[in-house]
């Protein structure tokens, strides 16, 4: 089952990177593209959540949900300086921390 729903979230993700570039040569309205940015922060979000659940550190496993669950509610809020900062800080953190865990190094033979 986790196969299937990482199989329907990786086409997801290609047909929005598909129309965020389509999207530089057809030029889509403001609405679409808010649309399109709405699906990709909800899709990011998901991908945080499943991650998260499956990790055993739980400062990890907290930091990954936290950030899932505020990319998901973000496409939601109102357009704000503010909540647009965390975002990014709830994108990039679970990268830093995937980055510098033993718990993401690859084990080498």
């Amino acid at each position: 089952m986790k196969k299937n729903v990482l199989a329907v979230l990786g086409i997801l993700v290609a047909i929005i990177l598909l129309a965020k570039i389509s999207g530089w040569f057809l030029n889509y309205s403001e609405k679409t593209n808010t649309i399109i940015n709405s699906l990709m922060f909800i899709i990011i979000g998901i991908y945080y959540l499943i991650f998260g659940i499956a990790l055993t550190e739980l400062k990890f496993k907290i930091t990954l949900i936290i950030s899932g669950i505020f990319l998901i509610c973000m496409s939601f809020l109102p357009n704000n300086i503010v909540l647009s900062i965390i975002g990014i800080a709830c994108i990039i953190i679970p990268m830093l921390l995937a980055k510098y865990s033993k718990e993401f190094k690859i084990k080498e033979n």
